[in-house]
């Protein structure tokens, strides 16, 4: 039981994460069990990020990874549209090498040592990349 106040006294996440994850946590009580071991890997990340925030740098907690910069959509809110690394129409032969696997492997790696927590994958459907 000391768990949850631990969870709550830290309020790293804000009051509104807590919000929503008290309903969620009542609705879907089988994802209840891994919550010690997400929590635990949460607090060594948030350690890791600490400390290198310390040396100057900061390290974000999740990371977004795009498969391909090869996409002809302008998508609001695409960060890879933002920072102009997408491929677009006019510049299909200004194509940028892809990483391969074990490229994404390294990354992940080196993310994960600095402390990064979760990783989320960005997409795109196949009709939508240039030829």
């Amino acid at each position: 039981m000391q768990l949850i106040p631990n969870i709550f006294g830290k309020n790293d996440f804000g009051p509104a994460f807590y919000r929503l994850l008290l309903p969620w946590a009542i609705r879907h009580p089988r994802y209840l069990h891994s919550a010690s071991s997400l929590l635990r890997v949460y607090t060594k990340t948030l350690k890791l990020r600490k400390k290198s925030e310390q040396t100057g740098l900061k390290v974000p907690p999740a990371l977004i990874l795009s498969l391909t910069n090869q996409c002809n959509l302008s998508c609001t809110g695409c960060f890879a549209e933002a920072s102009g690394i997408t491929c677009h129409k006019g510049e299909a032969t200004k194509k940028k090498p892809q990483l391969d696997w074990k490229g994404w492997t390294k990354v992940i790696s080196e993310a994960r040592e600095l402390g990064v927590f979760g990783f989320f994958w960005q997409v795109v459907n196949h009709s939508f990349i240039q030829s």
